[in-house]
């Protein structure tokens, strides 16, 4: 019992010890602030691979018709990955209505049995790009006025080849939305203060800009036919070629906002799509990190059986979770703050209990079979 215990505080240790250095991280990037009235003249091609979204992409789309951003500098092109909907003809109609609006529609012809799906639409969209950077998003997203020319702006002062921005849950109803805001927040936190401390880990392709030169020269997504990992295996593969040229974006004006999932059916798979990718991982901070996520849920997890059996055990459990709460609610508290939504932290104690079990159970199960995402079964 002794030897256990010393590996449940080792575990724990090195976790309190990754998250504090995280926070640290998350903490030294500064807040960008765009000047807004600098004139700016990058080409920008802004990305939407889509799928059977015909009731919400025009709200995408009429956000970035009203971007600040000179529309003679910006196209829009939206790929329809086999929509069996009417996405394709909404978008046409959207073009209809907005003759001065530069937005093209394609529709992705990808053998299905390749398994690629949304990276071979976005690599179909930017090989037809005229933009020198590529800003990408998902049509269940909503921007804000200011959100391309905080990108460009943004870039054209770092020269970055590629860029990680913020993203966040709105319109969270239930406190199972609530829940997966703060989790959620959490990782976009996670994300960028690896990034700010030169091990990029995670990224979010809601929200993403890269040069298109520098998609081109690594390959884009050449060798790589998993489903999922559109976004981190790009991060990935760019910070191999361009390790200083990574950055994160935090700034306000460049937040985009989504929506959480409904049920947890849709939760369970998404989380098991994000998960998913860990098997074709080579980055070792990655892998190192998300080990000891898991050690230690699954640690805390295997405490609770033995408190059944042994209440004395439940010191050890409660000074395990305690430091495990303590540490990350530090770091949620900071995310939280730079999105203005440190209210919803009253669940924060009931999601790390609910942690325990959904990490340790995803995790476990990830690795293997295959998931449900947009009425196609991947793997």
């Amino acid at each position: 019992m002794i030897i256990h215990i010393c590996i449940q505080f080792l575990i724990t240790a090195v976790y309190a010890c990754i998250m504090l250095y995280l926070l640290y991280h998350w903490s030294s990037i500064p807040v960008y602030k765009p000047g807004l009235d600098m004139e700016s003249h990058t080409s920008v091609t802004i990305v939407i691979p889509v799928r059977n979204e015909e009731h919400i992409i025009s709200n995408l789309l009429s956000d970035i018709l009203n971007q600040s951003y000179p529309k003679q500098y910006f196209e829009v092109i939206v790929v329809d990955d086999h929509s069996t909907d009417s996405t394709y003809q909404e978008v046409v109609e959207f073009q209809k209505r907005n003759p001065g609006f530069n937005l093209k529609v394609i529709k992705n012809q990808t053998d299905l049995a390749q398994n690629m799906y949304k990276k071979s639409a976005i690599t179909l969209a930017v090989n037809q790009a005229v933009g020198d950077l590529i800003i990408t998003t998902d049509a269940d997203c909503r921007v804000g006025a200011f959100w391309v020319q905080t990108f460009v702006e943004f870039y054209e002062m770092t020269k970055a080849k590629f860029i990680s921005g913020p993203v966040v849950f709105s319109k969270e109803n239930s406190w199972f939305e609530k829940l997966q805001h703060i989790e959620f927040t959490g990782l976009i936190g996670v994300g960028a203060a690896s990034i700010h401390a030169g091990i990029p880990m995670m990224c979010n392709g809601a929200n993403l800009a890269y040069e298109r030169k520098a998609f081109i020269n690594v390959g884009g997504y050449a060798n790589n036919n998993k489903a999922s990992g559109d976004d981190v295996f790009l991060m990935f593969k760019l910070s191999k070629k361009f390790s200083k040229e990574i950055h994160f974006l935090k700034s306000r004006e460049a937040i985009v906002s989504t929506t959480p999932q409904k049920n947890i059916y849709g939760f369970f798979h998404q989380r098991k799509r994000w998960a998913s990718k860990v098997t074709n991982y080579t980055s070792f901070y990655t892998l190192f990190v998300a080990a000891f996520v898991y050690l230690l849920n699954l640690s805390l997890l295997l405490g609770l059986g033995i408190t059944v059996y042994d209440l004395h055990y439940g010191k050890v459990l409660l000074l395990q979770l305690g430091i495990k709460c303590v540490v990350d609610f530090l770091f949620v508290y900071k995310v939280e703050d730079f999105f203005n939504r440190r209210k919803l932290l009253y669940l924060f104690f009931i999601g790390q209990i609910l942690n325990i079990f959904y990490v340790s159970i995803v995790a476990s199960v990830a690795p293997f079979g295959k998931y449900i995402w947009k009425g196609r079964k991947l793997k």
